[in-house]
């Protein structure tokens, strides 16, 4: 799985959790759509959504399993789950895809 992938599927569970939160998303989200704080369309509640179901998803395309709320992610002074390019850059990187080139 590449790069790609990882930030396809992350959207998808981002579409995911603001439909089940009742929320419409806007039909041109990117990597840079905000995951917490300002801009984003779910609360605390829908991101452990996302991260569960992107996790989930990952799989079932095929890829890694990934575990990606842990002590590391939590611990880290800029969060991996600011924006889907930076959930999808933590996983990639978790998977260690990014050393091997996916």
């Amino acid at each position: 799985m590449d790069r790609d992938r990882f930030v396809s599927v992350a959207l998808e569970a981002y579409r995911a959790a603001t439909d089940e939160a009742g929320v419409a998303a806007p039909d041109n989200l990117t990597e840079d759509t905000a995951l917490v704080g300002p801009g984003s369309l779910i609360d605390s509640m829908g991101l452990v959504s996302v991260i569960l179901d992107f996790e989930q998803r990952v799989e079932e395309a095929g890829g890694p399993a990934l575990s990606l709320m842990n002590e590391d992610a939590l611990s880290r002074r800029q969060s991996p789950f600011r924006t889907i390019g930076s959930l999808a850059d933590y996983a990639f990187t978790s998977a260690g895809l990014a050393a091997s080139g996916g």
